[in-house]
């Protein structure tokens, strides 16, 4: 069978429509959604209170110090008795989070994490202690 150029060039037109609308309609079927986050918005609607948070942990030099020790996350606080909120996320899956609670009277924090995935991990640590809010944020990796 005999094609001129013209019926190629269309036939290649074509199949490259085809293949752009399959291509669109699988990404559009998709149910994921590309944010970190889920609560993406609302915490750029609360940004003043995570900057007086960070703020807060600068001026008042409370920086905690994380260890990663015999499978136990240590979390040594400058102050006593902190009460607040421990996330780690795991950027590639979001399903293996954890979320703990921090109440604590001392000023040492510890968390078995030998059942967590090994590779990088992004800690957030909210908390309050004598009475200012704190921040902070790391990455650490489990061996």
């Amino acid at each position: 069978m005999y094609m001129n150029w013209g019926t190629k060039i269309v036939l290649v037109l074509a199949i490259f429509v085809i293949g752009m609308a399959a291509v669109g309609f699988y990404m559009v079927g998709q149910d994921q959604d590309s944010l970190v986050e889920s609560d993406y918005y609302e915490r750029g609607i609360n940004f003043d209170e995570v900057y007086q948070r960070r703020e807060n942990l600068d001026q008042l030099q409370a920086k905690p110090t994380v260890i990663l020790q015999n499978d136990t996350l240590q979390i040594r606080f400058v102050h006593r008795g902190n009460q607040g909120q421990l996330r780690l996320k795991r950027s590639s899956d979001a399903s293996l989070d954890l979320s703990e609670d921090v109440a604590i009277s001392g000023d040492v924090f510890l968390l078995p994490v030998a059942d967590l995935e090994r590779g990088a991990w992004d800690l957030h640590l909210e908390w309050e202690a004598e009475g200012h809010p704190f921040l902070h944020e790391q990455t650490i990796y489990m061996n």
